[in-house]
């Protein structure tokens, strides 16, 4: 298991240098210049824009500033936006919110996918089943945008149960909403995972061995059979809650959420390229460090998938 572990590590380094070069090369890609805008009705002056571009180290190449810039970032000095905040503080804001917009996602999914998928999987082709089949493919078919608006319309402005926008403070409860609109596409997926897994498990020889053992059924679904099919499902759960704490750019911006995605939204508008490198590259190591936990914690549940 340690050796597994140390190869995992060993593979986060290149994917994390390449994944923000990457990253840097496209932000500052974009047209503009960031401070020609900043002084209101009056144009900025060639001395304000050259002082600025020299605070900011923008007048080094490129290679030598991204280097300064994973230096900084990995020795937690975030610097400052163009607007002088600290970007330190504006994250500090923003990733509370996207992390419980998250949490709240990934509980709804564990939950409602378990139990459909699951009944489902044990149920192989009933009713039960083609209902449960047929509604994934609807949910697949539902754009995001277009589910969050409806939601948004009908139980926040119609039927008035909901708040149909989230208040700066952004209470759980009225989290509630968006977190179960952006659990849709990735609940689809889970469940029907889920239900294939233990509809072909319940199969498998190893559950034929456990029942000529002795075994009770329930001992023989609720331990060997589910902790075979938990490890595919808890790799797709994972990469989920990592892609959710980069924030969703659209649910975040229809209900007006004052998350990462939407911190990375007006950041792109206000041409702040150092707010938007540093907060993705943040996203980044989220992403592999739960992409980590996660293929270890697989390779625990399945000692197969060490080898690969």
């Amino acid at each position: 298991m340690l050796k597994y572990t140390g190869r995992r590590l060993v593979q986060f380094i290149p994917v994390l240098i390449g994944a923000t070069i990457i990253c840097w090369a496209l932000v500052w890609a974009l047209p503009g210049d960031p401070f020609r805008g900043r002084c209101g009705q009056v144009a900025c002056s060639p001395q304000y824009i050259q002082a600025m571009t020299e605070k900011y180290g923008l007048d080094k190449p490129l290679p030598v500033q991204y280097l300064v810039f994973l230096k900084n970032v990995f020795t937690g000095n975030l610097g400052q936006t163009f607007s002088g905040l600290e970007i330190s503080d504006v994250i500090g804001r923003a990733l509370p919110v996207t992390v419980r917009l998250a949490l709240i996602s990934v509980a709804i999914q564990v939950v409602l996918s378990a139990v459909v998928g699951i009944w489902s999987g044990l149920r192989a082709n009933g009713a039960f089943d083609v209902t449960a089949l047929f509604t994934s493919l609807i949910l697949f078919s539902l754009p995001i945008f277009v589910v969050a608006f409806i939601a948004q319309y009908v139980l926040g402005v119609r039927l008035e149960l909901v708040k149909p926008t989230v208040s700066t403070a952004a209470p759980t409860r009225e989290l509630i909403l968006p977190a179960a609109v952006l659990a849709i596409g990735t609940l689809a997926t889970l469940m029907r995972i889920l239900r294939a897994s233990v509809a072909e498990g319940m199969h498998a020889d190893y559950l034929r061995t456990a029942r000529a053992k002795g075994f009770t059924e329930s001992r023989v679904v609720g331990v060997h059979l589910m902790r075979n099919v938990m490890a595919p499902a808890l790799n797709v759960l994972g990469l989920e809650f990592a892609a959710l704490l980069g924030g969703t750019v659209i649910v975040e911006g229809i209900f007006n959420i004052k998350g990462v995605g939407g911190l990375i939204y007006r950041a792109i508008q206000d041409r702040e390229q150092l707010t938007v490198s540093t907060v993705v590259t943040l996203v980044i190591v989220f992403y592999l460090v739960i992409n980590l936990v996660v293929d270890v914690a697989c390779a625990q549940l399945d000692p197969r998938s060490r080898n690969d």
